[in-house]
């Protein structure tokens, strides 16, 4: 048999092949559409069941009242159980409505006036107001026991010793105003954190200041349902919730 035969008898039978080869090759790929198709449908599908999120945090801060305890950690479940006065926007950067919907500032930098969201509720479906915007801040700046004084917070707002932080107003439900002895150009990115998250004023005033970590309220997106330390937090969606900033 010549060279030039059996190439074309090996050219031949490869070219048996080529079909067989292209069917498999379709059907993998429609298997692979189909599990990829599976799997973005999947949210849609559950959706009337619930959706589970795990997230594991990079370590356990040594304590997780944001009021209280300083830790980046501390942002990633807390964004979600409080709101703040005013947010930033993660793109932008600008300062935008949270539960204030606008706020002024006086020619000379000392006084900060807020204007109230009138259509919010906690968790435990106590009002918010100015009231529990007052009741949040006295939390953070009481130093009445060493052991318990806010590791962040009160700095974030001047509020440590011989700081421009001066108290604040409550000029009537939903007008509430931060009252300051210097210009302080922080005060708008600290109100924005969630160490300056709104907590429910009955919370606060049923549960003692060390234990309040395991049974916070507040008014976001999400529930504080179980925290365990070193264990777990559990957060459960607030179906209730429709004064997210414009970013959410």
């Amino acid at each position: 048999m010549s060279l030039s035969s059996i190439g074309r008898q090996k050219r031949s039978r490869s070219n048996l092949w080529l079909p067989i080869i292209g069917v498999v090759a379709c059907i993998a790929g429609a298997i692979a559409l189909a599990v990829i198709s599976t799997i973005l449908s999947e949210p849609e599908t559950n959706d009337k069941e619930g959706i589970t999120v795990e997230y594991g945090l990079t370590f356990s801060p040594s304590g997780f009242d944001p009021h209280l305890n300083r830790s980046v950690e501390l942002g990633i479940p807390f964004y979600s159980v409080y709101d703040t006065l005013i947010y930033r926007h993660p793109q932008t950067f600008e300062f935008i409505p949270g539960l204030a919907e606008r706020w002024e500032v006086s020619p000379d930098g000392l006084t900060y006036t807020f204007y109230l969201r009138q259509d919010v509720t906690f968790h435990d479906d106590t009002p918010f107001n100015a009231n529990a915007v007052g009741v949040t801040f006295d939390r953070i700046t009481d130093t009445s026991d060493p052991e318990t004084i806010s590791q962040k917070a009160r700095v974030m707002l001047g509020a440590f010793e011989g700081g421009p932080y001066a108290g604040y107003t409550i000029v009537d439900d939903y007008t509430f105003q931060i009252n300051l002895s210097a210009p302080y150009a922080p005060l708008l990115d600290s109100l924005s954190q969630p160490y300056f998250g709104i907590a429910s004023p009955t919370a606060i005033a049923n549960t003692p200041r060390t234990t309040y970590q395991y049974h916070q309220v507040g008014t976001g997106p999400y529930k504080l349902v179980d925290f365990t330390p070193g264990t777990q937090i559990i957060l459960e969606r607030n179906e209730d919730y429709a004064w997210g900033p414009a970013y959410y």
